[in-house]
């Protein structure tokens, strides 16, 4: 059911509440996950602005169909953003565990850094690779990509830069589903 993981937000405008609020997402899913894998600095500080991160469930559409209330992310960076950009988007991804992302493509070019959990990538036409905490994942623009949750989860931070208009976002789930 859509709004499951981050339910917490739902009706929210769609700006995020600029005051620090501990939400379930984080307290329940999110902390877990941290607590779990390998003490990186990088997770060390993700666990320590977690709570204080406005969780939410991505833009709705074809995204929902595959992926609704088994995932939440934010956006920190960009139009719609506590810090505007029109330029760059920046924010962090939670993944329920085994959820695939079918595969998709956009005009942005990507990278995403695992932060705890691990999970599965395939680029292009390659097949699902392995990549785990501290990997860094890069997806230039229009390559279609999927990404597959471990049975731990998934949390991620994942950059975008050049035309970040959801507009220029394409769901082709293909074999993937």
């Amino acid at each position: 059911a859509a709004g499951a993981i981050c339910s917490a937000t739902e009706g929210a405008p769609d700006l995020p509440v600029v005051a620090p609020v501990e939400q379930p997402v984080a307290a329940s899913l999110v902390l877990p996950l941290l607590d779990a894998g390998p003490g990186s600095p990088l997770a060390a500080a993700m666990r320590s602005v977690a709570p204080l991160i406005p969780w939410r469930e991505p833009p709705q559409g074809e995204i929902e169909k595959y992926m609704g209330g088994r995932n939440c992310m934010s956006r920190l960076v960009g139009p719609d953003s506590l810090f505007r950009s029109d330029a760059i988007g920046f924010g962090t991804f939670y993944m329920a565990p085994d959820v695939l992302y079918p595969r998709h493509m956009h005009a942005a070019e990507e990278i995403y850094v695992v932060v705890s959990g691990g999970g599965s990538w395939a680029l292009g036409d390659g097949g699902f690779e392995e990549r785990g905490p501290g990997n860094v994942i890069h997806v230039t623009p229009w390559l279609p990509h999927a990404l597959r949750a471990n049975d731990q989860g998934l949390l991620m931070l994942w950059a975008w830069q050049g035309n970040i208009d959801l507009d220029a976002y394409r769901m082709d789930p293909g074999d993937d589903d």
